[in-house]
């Protein structure tokens, strides 16, 4: 007699074990009907099945009593499922492949049949589609191949089959960005990357995290050797970072905000919104400045002082200006604010408003008398304080 199938998620040996009574008093005819359900065609399928579970025998006392909590946990579980995909990224200036194991659990997640022979080149399909790659100046590589690495035996274990995916290089390997563009309405179970990215000339380093999420999140990294990558700092993409400088006279306030961020705020209006063209980006300055001097206040010696913003400038990931077009998902907006007159100087107040749903607390470093001081400013604790006594 031959075993029966895998259950196709977690929760279903519990429920295996619930419905058991009721498949012992089927009467003789009802087993006698033919089976209608689709069987798993174990022969045909790439993946093995030897571990096979008869959850009719899980019928001890101490674990018909679990039932109840388990099922909840399950129906907790599956009202939200997440589809993890971890794999690895090696990058060198002839090639990018990145490397993604698929299991039976995916295939299933993603909503295809595990037994079906096209459903893991299929799958693999849909993944490469799924992760953008980016240049600073927005260009997408290309997919020049997808392969599948079969299944095989190593030390006794099974390696699952693999989906190779390589990538076109870019003419200039500095600076690259990472996304996931899954969408939940054609793919509604939501997906987490998980990516080891590996630099050739570095095998032995440490590789570089990236988590992606269906949310649209970025990662950029600076994949060049590591003499190349000295003015860049990875988390100036993701969060606003602010800049007081108290010793100047009057005060100064140069903010450094990601383009991504700034949208949900003021949302671009690109012709390609992968890419911010120099028109584009001259065109926005005015209404950037505008958006800038309503969100912070600077009150000196008890009298609030306007703030103008000036010099809007677009910044590349390592801080440089751009001379043409620029990646959206990776480029960063910089202005200074400062008052509009001198004003002597006794007690100061700064105090951002810039905090939405994307932005829920902002880095500041005070200069104050020639040392930086680090600040952390979120949703009621916005407020920057310093005296002309400090900076003695």
């Amino acid at each position: 007699m031959p075993s029966p199938p895998l259950p196709s998620s977690p929760c279903a040996p519990v429920l295996s074990v619930v419905n058991a009574p009721a498949r012992a008093r089927a009467s003789a005819q009802d087993r006698a009907r033919p089976n209608t359900q689709p069987r798993r065609r174990a022969l045909q399928s790439p993946f093995s099945r030897s571990n096979d579970v008869d959850a009719a025998h899980i019928t001890t006392p101490a674990r018909r009593a679990a039932i109840p909590i388990l099922l909840a946990l399950c129906s907790a579980a599956s009202a939200h499922p997440i589809l993890i995909n971890s794999g690895t990224l090696d990058i060198s200036p002839t090639a990018i492949t990145a490397r993604f194991p698929i299991t039976p659990h995916d295939l299933e997640h993603a909503g295809l049949n595990p037994d079906d022979p096209d459903a893991i080149a299929d799958f693999a399909e849909e993944l490469s589609g799924s992760l953008a790659i980016l240049t600073p100046l927005g260009e997408r590589l290309k997919v020049e191949s997808v392969n599948i690495e079969p299944a095989s035996a190593e030390h006794e274990a099974r390696k699952p089959p693999e989906a190779l995916i390589a990538y076109s290089p870019p003419q200039s390997l500095t600076f690259l960005t990472f996304q996931q563009r899954t969408s939940l309405d054609a793919h509604p179970i939501r997906r987490q990357w998980q990516l080891a990215v590996r630099r050739a000339e570095s095998r032995d380093a440490d590789p570089i995290n990236l988590r992606l999420t269906s949310d649209g999140n970025v990662e950029t990294i600076c994949p060049a050797p590591h003499d190349s990558c000295t003015h860049f700092d990875r988390e100036a993409l993701t969060s606003i970072r602010l800049f007081i400088n108290a010793d100047a006279s009057p005060p100064t306030i140069r903010a450094e905000i990601p383009a991504h961020l700034l949208a949900t705020w003021r949302p671009f209006d690109l012709h390609n919104p992968d890419v911010i063209a120099p028109d584009e980006s001259e065109g926005m300055s005015a209404s950037i400045a505008d958006w800038a001097e309503r969100q912070a206040t600077l009150t000196l010696d008890d009298q609030s002082s306007p703030l103008h913003a000036a010099r809007v400038e677009w910044l590349l990931p390592d801080g440089a200006n751009p001379t043409g077009p620029l990646g959206y998902w990776s480029a960063r907006v910089a202005f200074t604010l400062a008052p509009t007159a001198p004003t002597p100087l006794e007690r100061a107040e700064f105090t951002w408003r810039g905090f939405n749903s994307a932005v829920m607390n902002v880095s500041a470093t005070l200069t104050l008398g020639g040392a930086p001081i680090e600040h952390r400013m979120m949703p009621g604790s916005s407020v920057v304080q310093w005296s002309a006594v400090d900076t003695k």
